[in-house]
């Protein structure tokens, strides 16, 4: 009998990953499910991905392509799960000989601007991956992240959990050498995920589905 997995993935840390990378954009088109399901032995099953993320309210044309996203992944049984993003005042620490704000720091620009800073992600993957376990709902648990912010609820769930078999994925391009110190202190499994993951487990363009067609965004081709 195989092991149940449920999947885990940290939308943004594996979005920003290829966003960096004008070479990868055209992965963005992602069929997560598939990417997991390759790194998986013939001893486990895949039961469940989980895709944690939120949605830039605040930029229309993103949502709009992220909404779409969404909505291909949930046909192929993917459950996206929401945090929220905030708005927040920061202080510009460019370097500036004529600050447009006179503070305690000479030649600093000095100028406050709003960003938005993403909450509940990391909350809601920690709490959710303790859930299944708790729960009993599966034999190993799989995460797609290279934040070190989730490293105290994977020791956890070794503590709690023992039995409980631990993988994480590394999103391509993410500096995670700490991350990977960690996983073989612990015992945890780890592989980086590269090109020929993502190239396998691109959705097609267009997907259809459920007689619904979904064309990958422009320019994330």
């Amino acid at each position: 009998m195989t092991k149940r997995v449920i999947a885990f993935v940290d939308g943004f840390n594996l979005y920003h990953s290829m966003d960096n990378n004008a070479a990868l954009h055209r992965y963005k088109w992602l069929n997560l499910h598939e990417l997991i399901s390759q790194f998986l032995p013939s001893t486990e099953t895949l039961q469940e991905t989980r895709y944690f993320t939120a949605y830039a309210t605040w930029n229309p044309q993103k949502v709009g392509r992220h909404k779409h996203y969404v909505a291909l992944l949930e046909r192929f049984g993917v459950r996206a799960i929401f945090g929220q993003f905030i708005e927040k005042d920061k202080t510009s620490l460019v370097p500036c000989t004529n600050p447009c704000q006179q503070g305690n720091k000479p030649n600093i620009c000095g100028k406050t601007y709003k960003t938005h800073e993403e909450k509940l992600t990391d909350v809601n993957i920690a709490v959710d991956m303790l859930r299944v376990c708790i729960r009993n709902e599966c034999e190993s648990i799989y995460l797609i992240s290279g934040d070190n912010d989730l490293v105290p609820s994977l020791k956890a769930i070794q503590e709690l959990f023992p039995s409980i078999g631990i993988c994480v994925l590394l999103p391509i391009n993410s500096k995670a050498k700490r991350l990977m110190s960690i996983c073989t202190q612990c015992g945890f499994r780890y592989a980086r995920i590269k090109e020929e993951h993502l190239k396998k487990a691109r959705f097609s363009d267009p997907t259809e589905v459920d007689g619904q067609t979904f064309s990958c965004p422009p320019n994330w081709r």
